[in-house]
Parts: C-alpha cells; structure tokens; sequence
C-alpha cells in the first residue's frame, strides 16, 4: 500500500496549483496599480496593510500565501511577466476602466535597493504608481542589524557586520555586473549601511517614472500620524477618504539593547553628505536633519 503525501507535499501542490491557475489566467490580470518598493524597515509591512485594508484595494492572490508583496523585480524576475501578474487579481474583479475600480499592488522592501528593480518595474508595470518610504538611516541600519539577529540570519556583531557590508555586497555587484539578469537576494540582507543611502538610490526610479508617479513618504511621519499620512498616500492613488480606525504598527519588535554611542556617531558622520544630498534632491528637509556632524 502507497504512502499518502504528507501536509506538507500536499501544501506544496496546492501552492503549485494556484499559482498556476493564476499564471494561465494572466491576460486576464493586469500589471498593478502601485508598488511599495521600500525602504526595508521603514514601515512597508504597515503601509501595505493599510492600503489592503481599503474596501478598494484588492488582495493578493491567493492572499494566504502572498499576503504582502511578489519579490518579483529582485528575487523572482526569472520568472517572467506572467507569472508576476498571476498574483494580482483579475479585471474581473477589480471592475472597468471606466468606472471607480479596485486597485491591485504589491509591497517589496527590498526593490528601492536592487540597481535593476526600476528599469524591470518600469517594463512590467510602467503605469504603477510608486510609493517609497524613507526612514532616519542610523535607526534603520539598527533595526535591519536587528532582525537578521533576532531571524538567525545575522550572526556577526552590529559593528562587525557593517565593517563586513562592503565585502559582502562586492560579490553580489560581480554577478550583477556579468549577468543583468542575476537575481543575487543574499546580499539585500546585509547591506545595512548601503540600504539608507537614498540619494544614491532613488535617481533610478526618478528616471525610470514621471515625477508625478513617485510619491516619497517619510517613515518617522507614518508613525507619528498614521491616519494623517495614510489619508495622503490615498489621495495620491486617487482613493477615497476610508478610516481604518486603528493604525497598528506591523512586524514592529522593540529593541532590547540600544546601539553602541561610537557606532551611531560614525553612522551618523557617513550619513552627513547622504542626508544633504537627499534633502536638496527631494526639496524638503527631514526629520533626523537637525543633526550636525
């Protein structure tokens, strides 16, 4: 007598299925209406949650299994635009052009920080709106540094690992550089420091999308007026005014050790030049900009 398949060759199957449904169905699934494309830990996880919890915002599909983003423009790009679009749900259900429609999108931390996710966006999606959250870039190196500890991924030391980042990414950019199509998804975990370089990184978006396509949202003003800024990233998608209610920060873990003072002032000297240029390129000053090294 034969074995029946475990759960999790049966789970594994019924992922396969969807999948494929959704991949033969893909003229009928339209590319999206926004992408968030990052930063990682800059409260993407929050925002998307927010947007799904829209009455005009549809889901992923399935939204068990894909509940915030697809990793299509960094890790799955292979893949192919069919495949993107089998998570999204069909015209069907998202209505008429011509009449008020639900909206589909998606939530990628780590798209901002990939050097090809703009120009691979700008070919799948070129009509997306795109939202991209910036976040105070000493606070958000700790909070990356954290996670990856606290996932058992990271096992070096916050300073070690920040000494290592150059080493670490190198290799990534060689297989990018020979292959444009590489997917290399390893080396996004530990760039600590170059994930908050933000002048560096948006300009390829900028020029991959029209300005009025873009939309910047600070991470600090997420959290201090949730509400606020959610009512702002609606109007922006043409969305109508909704109140979730409650704000609740997602994937949120309050530090159990504060960073060394040597490590922030160093942090925050390499930052200097970055914020400045950031600020002259977005025309606003931010919130972390009253430091003074």
């Amino acid at each position: 007598m034969s074995e029946r398949p475990g759960p999790g060759v049966v789970n594994r199957l019924a992922r396969a299925s969807l999948r494929g449904w959704g991949t033969l169905t893909a003229d009928l699934r339209a590319e999206p209406d926004y992408i968030v494309i990052g930063t990682k830990r800059g409260g993407t996880t929050s925002l998307a949650a927010y947007l799904y919890g829209h009455p005009s915002v549809t889901p992923l599909f399935p939204e068990r299994l894909a509940p915030k983003g697809v990793r299509y423009f960094d890790e799955h790009y292979d893949r192919g635009d069919r495949w993107y679009r089998s998570h999204f749900a069909t015209v069907l259900s998202r209505g008429s052009v011509h009449q008020p429609r639900k909206l589909a999108g998606e939530s990628t931390a780590n798209y901002l920080f990939h050097p090809r996710a703009a120009e691979r966006a700008a070919h799948a999606a070129p009509d997306a709106k795109i939202l991209v959250l910036v976040r105070d870039p000493v606070e958000r190196a700790w909070s990356h540094w954290r996670e990856r500890s606290r996932l058992g991924v990271e096992t070096l030391s916050f300073e070690d690992a920040l000494d290592a980042e150059e080493v670490r990414l190198g290799d990534a950019r060689v297989q990018l550089a020979a292959n444009p199509r590489s997917l290399v998804p390893l080396a996004s975990n530990f760039a600590y420091r170059a994930q908050g370089c933000y002048a560096d990184l948006l300009p390829s978006w900028f020029d991959q999308f029209p300005e009025d396509q873009i939309m910047v949202v600070v991470s600090e003003d997420l959290y201090a007026d949730p509400a606020g800024t959610y009512a702002r990233v609606l109007a922006f998608l043409g969305l109508a005014p909704f109140d979730l209610g409650q704000y609740e920060a997602k994937n949120y873990h309050p530090p159990l050790a504060s960073m060394e003072p040597a490590s922030r002032q160093a942090l925050e000297a390499f930052y200097a030049p970055h914020n400045r240029r950031l600020e002259a390129f977005l025309a606003r000053e931010l919130p972390w900009s009253h430091r003074r090294v």
